[in-house]
């Protein structure tokens, strides 16, 4: 499974996205961050595809859920060829994303971590 695009929610810990993005390998690749993570996704942006720049990604209101679900819907291109990687951000970020995976079809991913190495 290769997606086209991957929407990645970030938190505060950049590897779990870190291995999702390199195990999925896809196209292109959409950051959505608060202001608290913000330097997390310059990290995460620099390791995926070596610059900085964020102007291409989300910067989110952590806890509105209507406004994340809004701008992401305006963002997500092609069900078919979208996944969202639910692993990190806030809990209404990952409840926002998937309401909206759910109403559009397109499949979710979570890195699950806990008690594996």
């Amino acid at each position: 499974m290769n997606p086209d695009f991957l929407v990645s929610l970030v938190g505060e810990q950049p590897i779990p996205n870190l291995l999702v993005s390199r195990y999925l390998q896809p196209a292109r690749q959409l950051l959505v961050y608060t202001r608290r993570t913000e330097a997390v996704a310059i990290r995460l942006r620099q390791l995926i595809s070596q610059h900085t720049d964020l102007s291409q990604d989300l910067r989110c209101q952590p806890y509105d859920f209507e406004a994340l679900q809004t701008a992401l819907r305006s963002r997500l291109g092609n069900p078919a060829t979208t996944t969202i990687n639910l692993t990190g951000g806030t809990k209404l970020m990952s409840l926002g994303a998937y309401a909206l995976a759910a109403e559009t079809g397109c499949p979710v991913v979570y890195y699950e971590n806990e008690g594996r190495r």
